[in-house]
């Protein structure tokens, strides 16, 4: 039992080791197509045979990572009980999702603020929000014309990218808490406006 706990924790431990190195490398070479196995393990101090005991190539583990992006990330929004953004008060209901996203800074910067091979993970982000957000508007705003949830929708999914963007730029100069209670407000904001121009 021990013997298997101790293995585990040191896939834990080579893995996390492997996505920080990544990151790094990605900030600095521009794409997963500069980065070889070989620059991935010298900057993690691993041998290639532990390499490839977890993954065949670079892309493989670029979309292992992007994986568990996308599954954490679901994991914090489904936690979120979206309803509690339109009752008016702070509601600090995304402050899970933003202590996810500092949490995950490093990889989170390489896939939210460049360009490139990681932008299809903002898609697939987008897509589970829309869904749920979407949902929810037609219950409130019946009235609304169909048309105006997309635009809302895309008026708010861009504008929390681009704060978080911007805020993973900057180092994360404010807490989660207040990046996600100032997301809160606009995204209410927002919404609102299928009230008033329904």
């Amino acid at each position: 039992m021990a013997n298997t706990k101790n293995a585990d924790a040191r896939v834990r431990r080579t893995k996390k080791m492997l996505r920080a190195a990544l990151a790094k490398l990605l900030e600095e070479k521009g794409g997963a197509a500069d980065i070889t196995v070989k620059a991935l393990c010298e900057e993690c101090g691993i041998n290639r045979g532990t390499f490839y005991l977890h993954y065949r190539d670079v892309n493989d583990l670029l979309t292992g990572i992007e994986q568990e992006l996308r599954e954490g990330f679901e994991e914090e929004l489904a936690r979120v009980p979206i309803e509690r953004l339109y009752a008016g008060a702070p509601a600090h209901v995304l402050d899970g999702v933003c202590r996810f996203f500092a949490q995950n800074a490093d990889i989170c910067r390489v896939f939210l603020c460049r360009e490139g091979d990681s932008a299809a993970l903002v898609e697939r982000v987008k897509d589970v929000v829309r869904e749920r957000a979407l949902a929810q508007w037609k219950q409130m705003y019946a009235a609304a014309p169909h048309e105006r949830y997309e635009y809302t929708f895309a008026f708010i999914a861009s504008g929390c990218i681009g704060m978080l963007q911007l805020w993973l730029e900057k180092g994360m100069p404010q807490p989660p808490e207040e990046m996600a209670a100032l997301m809160e407000a606009f995204i209410a904001k927002g919404a609102q406006a299928l009230a008033e121009r329904a």
